[in-house]
């Protein structure tokens, strides 16, 4: 019934403000992580689970011309089939992921050698969350809203050899 209420508000521009704090507020009521980051430090995020180890297609554009500007995209405020997590704005992408996987209870290797790697992307339109810098910090991330608290991630198993001669102007979609 809320998941509804909330589809429906997000159809009127004036009331996807309001949509989205309902939608944080139930990741907020369910999240789980770490009981030692500070309340003031946390981020929340609903984490799709891989639903196996293969490599998932990737779509490489090396530059924004190729970019498809999205004009209106549908924020699914259903939680279903996520694990609403919360993780520390101070924290590298790469420790961040390192957690979603251990709160998720997801097979993680990126500490070894091999080509499958797990990487972070965004439901709503594929993009990879910073594909070759783990270093950054969330917080950055946050602040050029490239994530946005309450977003609908999935977490995905990818090919790193794919990701090996990419450039720092490059942005990698999962082909979905």
């Amino acid at each position: 019934m809320i998941t509804e209420n909330i589809r429906k508000a997000l159809q009127s521009s004036a009331k996807v403000k309001t949509a989205s704090k309902i939608h944080l507020m139930r990741i907020k009521q369910k999240a789980s992580g770490p009981k030692s980051i500070p309340p003031s430090d946390r981020v929340y995020f609903a984490i799709r689970k891989p639903i196996n180890m293969d490599a998932k297609p990737l779509k490489i554009l090396q530059d924004e011309d190729h970019l498809i500007k999205l004009g209106t995209l549908v924020l699914e405020p259903d939680l279903k089939d996520t694990v609403p997590v919360f993780i520390s704005t101070k924290w590298s992408l790469g420790r961040a992921i390192d957690c979603i996987c251990e709160t998720c209870n997801i097979r993680n290797d990126n500490n070894k050698i091999g080509n499958i790697k797990l990487r972070l992307f965004r439901q709503l339109d594929g993009y990879c969350i910073s594909p070759t810098a783990m270093d950054v910090e969330i917080n950055e991330l946050v602040n050029k809203e490239i994530l946005l608290e309450g977003d609908q991630l999935l977490i995905e198993y990818i090919d790193s050899n794919s990701l090996a001669s990419l450039d720092e102007n490059a942005h990698v979609f999962l082909v979905v």
